[in-house]
């Protein structure tokens, strides 16, 4: 089972999928791959992230593609509107927001200057000095799915680290129950959606010598999963911290020059929270 960015797919036409698959090819192996968000495995976190699944004696596609089968649950549509809690990169501004209603965006590591950043949250109808948080890494923790205090043992930098350079849990728990019951799972026929291509798309399967390819959403129902965490609820159980106002302020002043399209509340509130 291996994991990575959804760039992957297209970075250098390819290339990376191209060796990565055709080695196993090679080796005898049948693969798939699937492109899942954790948003809707019941974290608050917007996480595209494209599994690779193969094995020399069994099916991939059976575990990965299982929900298409016979669906139970399809997961609701996320609204890109203003929800009780949002989620957005206060460290960008120029190029894009990482805007997510209801959501935070990708936990990182850290930013490209190498210093561990915490999305921040707009909540609109709290107090106006409470209105733009941070997560605390204990909510963190729990965003990515482990337990608040999971990387308690690390110092306080790696943890940062350790958090947002993991699997979200969750969608790889539904990987393993997949594998664990391998046995009383389905056949399945490739989807319709699938065709063979040249190129990667966000799913695909192993044909003979090729492979078939194509855009299988990461939203499409994926069983009796959990109902997503409330991130203000979230926020208020395991902690938070202020938004600095000079991050306010400069974020502000970043989208306000950016050609960016956003909620006029969200600005006009950030531009009275820098100035408190």
């Amino acid at each position: 089972l291996l994991e990575n960015v959804p760039n992957m797919l297209w970075l250098k036409q390819g290339n990376a999928m191209d060796v990565i698959t055709g080695a196993l090819s090679i080796a005898g192996y049948k693969w798939a791959y699937r492109m899942l968000d954790a948003q809707h495995f019941g974290v608050a976190q917007r996480r595209k992230r494209v599994f690779i699944l193969a094995s020399l004696h069994h099916d991939p596609a059976r575990v990965l593609f299982r929900d298409l089968e016979s669906p139970t649950r399809a997961t609701r549509p996320i609204s890109k509107a203003r929800a009780e809690a949002n989620g957005f990169y206060w460290t960008e501004g120029n190029r894009g927001v990482g805007w997510g209603a209801g959501v935070v965006p990708t936990i990182k590591g850290s930013t490209t200057a190498g210093i561990p950043s915490s999305p921040a949250v707009w909540i609109p109808g709290a107090e106006p000095d409470l209105r733009f948080r941070t997560p605390s890494i204990e909510s963190l923790e729990m965003l990515q799915g482990f337990r608040a205090g999971w990387t308690k043992a690390a110092p306080t930098r790696d943890r940062w680290k350790l958090v947002g350079n993991a699997v979200a849990v969750p969608v790889v728990r539904w990987i393993a129950e997949g594998l664990r019951a391998y046995d009383t799972l389905s056949p399945v026929a490739l989807d319709p959606r699938l065709s063979r291509s040249a190129g990667w798309d966000w799913a695909g399967v192993s044909v003979g010598s090729g492979r078939a390819t194509g855009k299988i959403p990461a939203h499409l129902s994926v069983g009796s999963l959990p109902k997503r965490h409330s991130l203000a609820r979230l926020l208020q159980t395991r902690g938070s911290h202020p938004l600095s106002p000079g991050a306010a302020r400069g974020f502000s002043g970043r989208l306000g020059r950016s050609r960016l399209s956003y909620d006029q509340d969200f600005m006009k509130d950030l531009v009275d929270y820098s100035r408190a």
